[in-house]
């Protein structure tokens, strides 16, 4: 059995306005920088490793703290943001105006097909590229050197991966383990209902960051990707965010 750590730290405050962002490539405001680099401050110990989305509201400031503490980083297009499509940038009230009933019900089911924005993801497909993604995060610190141990009254040193990306994914994650776990979607999965509700009723503030141990069935080096069974997943409590 293997054991890491997932640090996933969502975006803070954006430039733009009250806009639907998803792919929409804003950067952070003032505060947004200032949650971010209060949240970062709250781990005990700096990860192995960062991964980030490409966006700017999340690349930019993981460059800059893999450039500070001299951190690998790896940017990966799994960690985006679900795509709105025709919807994706425009005013939450451009939006009402335009789509008022749409609107609700997309929120109300977003894994609803018939209901996604033109143009846009599909929640399903959204939803398998992030557990995809999560896994490969996964086997990657799998690989890395095991870490020297800080205190030798803590020998058992973890890789840690410092995972910074938007709210969307990260309540896909928090679906999954409080669902079925890394799979596949299935409509027919009372678990995976569990996890749309937590991706719809959810609130993750700017700045949120989330602590998530993992534990893997594998016993020698990973070379094959990982399968969703040898996967499993303790959420702690949210670390604090900065309001």
């Amino acid at each position: 059995m293997k054991h890491v750590q997932l640090l996933f730290l969502r975006h803070g405050h954006c430039q733009g306005g009250e806009i639907l962002r998803g792919r929409t490539d804003v950067d952070l405001s003032e505060l947004g920088v200032q949650q971010m680099h209060h949240s970062f401050t709250e781990l005990n110990e700096l990860p192995s490793i960062i991964f980030s989305s490409p966006l700017k509201r999340c690349a930019l400031f993981s460059d800059l703290i893999a450039k500070q503490h001299r951190l690998p980083i790896r940017i990966l297009d799994g960690l985006q943001e679900i795509d709105f499509g025709d919807w994706d940038g425009q005013s939450w009230q451009s939006l009402y105006d335009t789509y008022a009933d749409k609107i609700d019900l997309y929120w109300a089911t977003p894994w609803d097909k018939a209901l996604t924005p033109q143009n846009g993801e599909h929640f399903i497909d959204f939803d398998n590229r992030v557990s995809a993604c999560v896994a490969a995060i996964i086997k990657q610190l799998l690989l890395l050197p095991a870490p020297k141990a800080a205190n030798l009254n803590k020998p058992d040193a973890i890789n840690k991966a410092l995972v910074v990306t938007h709210g969307g994914v990260i309540r896909s994650v928090l679906g999954h383990i409080l669902g079925d776990g890394f799979s596949e979607c299935d409509a027919k999965s009372p678990q995976n209902q569990l996890a749309r509700g937590v991706f719809k009723q959810f609130n993750l503030p700017y700045g949120a960051l989330i602590e998530i141990d993992v534990f893997i069935d594998a016993n020698d080096v990973v070379t094959e990707p990982l399968k969703a069974q040898q996967i499993s997943c303790r959420l702690n409590w949210p670390m604090p965010s900065f309001k």
